[in-house]
């Protein structure tokens, strides 16, 4: 599979600042571009949003006069990457799939962090609502992580419905950090699969058949809980995850649900559509 653009969406914080940086790291590894946005989005005062909320928002971005200004000097790496800027004035998550649609991105590396400000509270879950509506896979790098190292890469699924190209990337990530490769069925005891007699084992036995490939059932009513449980006890670096189709995973990309995996989560997670 060949990555040409990764879209950065920036809003100069620590956690998207992180994202760059692994963004940059694969650029570099995989002789590709950059597109970092930034977007900015000031709500008018009304009924909902009085001046109290208004005031913190705008004064965050007082020094946006030149966004991307210090990049390069922040990260030297990016003077040998081919990469362009764009900057909006709307919405984020608009902006966001305004440049999916209209570029061809490949792959979208954006940053979560633990603690919510005001600006994302009256936005919403800017993360979430891209791994919904985005074409693209999503890589998801929390504010903790500072550099990129998918030793192990863990793949939650079920096998129910599976699309071949959805293993594109994870076999482009594992083949370029020498990957092993851990995928885990989460259920209840009605739902245990027999990964043997699983047809989706071939395919991935064609895909990974280089890399230490093993198979994992974890019996958990709760499939968020199940993930976290494995994630810790198997030392995984990379979560994958398919959003819908799968059931224990329709259960759990539900709102609430979506923000308690990717917004709490301390590893870097990829969410790829089927």
């Amino acid at each position: 599979m060949e990555i040409n653009t990764i879209l950065v969406p920036m809003d100069f914080s620590k956690c998207s600042k992180n994202a760059l940086k692994v963004a940059t790291q694969l650029a570099e590894k995989w002789k590709c571009q950059l597109r970092i946005m930034h977007s900015t989005f000031l709500p008018s005062a009304t009924v909902g949003v009085g001046d109290a909320m208004v005031q913190p928002v705008a004064s965050s971005y007082d020094n946006y006069d030149d966004p991307f200004g210090e990049l390069e000097s922040e990260f030297p790496a990016l003077k040998t990457i081919s990469y362009t800027t764009k900057e909006y004035h709307s919405v984020v998550t608009d902006a966001i799939y305004t440049e999916i649609e209209g570029n061809n991105v490949d792959l979208v590396v954006m940053g979560t962090k633990g603690s919510h400000d005001i600006l994302e509270k009256l936005i919403g879950g800017i993360t979430t609502t891209v791994i919904d509506f985005a074409k693209a896979p999503v890589l998801v790098i929390p504010e903790n992580v500072t550099s990129f190292d998918a030793l192990k890469i863990g793949i939650a699924a079920d096998f129910h419905i599976i699309e071949p190209s959805s293993f594109n990337l994870i076999k482009k990530l594992a083949d370029s950090f020498e990957s092993e490769v851990q995928v885990f069925n989460i259920g209840s005891e009605d739902e245990r699969m027999d990964f043997k007699h699983s047809k989706a084992k071939t395919l991935l036995e064609n895909y990974f058949g280089e890399h230490k490939l093993s198979y994992h059932q974890v019996v958990d009513e709760k499939a968020t809980h199940g993930i976290f449980e494995y994630i810790d006890s198997h030392k995984i670096d990379l979560l994958v995850m398919f959003p819908r189709h799968h059931k224990f995973l329709e259960r759990m990309f539900k709102a609430s649900e979506t923000k308690r995996v990717a917004l709490k989560i301390k590893i870097p997670m990829l969410a790829v559509h089927q």
